[in-house]
C-alpha cells in the first residue's frame, strides 16, 4: 500500500515497564484492569520501533496498522 511515507529509522527493542507505561499512560489510567497484562505483555518480547516521516503520518502509520 503506497501511503508515501520514509521510514527514517527503524530498531529492534526490549522495552522497560516504565518506558511502556509512559507511552501508554492515558489508556492505562483509563483501563487500570488491564494495566498488568498490557505491561506484561509489551515487555515480554522485543518490538520493532520506526520512525516514519511524511505527510500524516501518524495517521496514516496508524491505519496501515489497523488502529
Amino acid at each position: 500500500e503506497n501511503e508515501e511515507l520514509d521510514i527514517i529509522d527503524v530498531k529492534i527493542i526490549k522495552l522497560k515497564e516504565n518506558q511502556v507505561s509512559k507511552l501508554y499512560k492515558d489508556s492505562l489510567n483509563k483501563f487500570p484492569q488491564i494495566k498488568n497484562e498490557v505491561l506484561n505483555y509489551m515487555t515480554e518480547n522485543p518490538s520493532i520501533i520506526m520512525i516514519i516521516d511524511g505527510k500524516d503520518a501518524i495517521r496514516k502509520g496508524r491505519n496501515i496498522r489497523g488502529l
